[in-house]
């Protein structure tokens, strides 16, 4: 989590709307595309939540989030939001295996980003704040 109680958001491959949602609501953005790679000093020192549109072509977009929690690993574990234009269950179950928590379905609100967003702050600074230690 940043100093100001904002969160580090990492958007993979997310349109420009999902972006520009996450950085007007406070938060801090890290934009990456598939192709990009995403390590060390580009990293903040924690990512609180790792956003990737599954549906952009490109490398695979689950081993991607694996790694990218991996590096990740000195800090709790991000929620992962994965964004998709459909569902089904094989999906799911990619899902589950690559650690993605939670799916929105395209096209998605930008406020509805935001209003997430600003929920799951609530609840980690309530968690944060019940334990100085994390």
């Amino acid at each position: 989590m940043t100093d100001a109680g904002k969160l580090n958001v990492l958007l993979i491959g997310c349109p420009d709307t999902v972006v520009r949602a996450v950085s007007e609501g406070g938060h801090e953005a890290w934009s990456s595309s598939l192709e990009q790679p995403v390590d060390g000093p580009v990293l903040p020192k924690g990512i609180d939540v790792i956003m990737v549109d599954l549906t952009v072509s490109g490398p695979d977009p689950f081993s991607r989030v694996a790694r990218t929690i991996g590096l990740n690993s000195f800090h709790r574990k991000p929620m992962v939001v994965g964004l998709a234009e459909t569902t089904n269950a094989a999906l799911d179950t990619q899902c589950r295996f690559a650690g993605i928590d939670l799916l929105f379905l395209k096209p998605i609100p930008p406020a509805q980003v935001t209003q997430f967003l600003d929920r799951f702050n609530t609840v980690v600074q309530d968690f944060e704040s019940f334990d100085p230690m994390i």
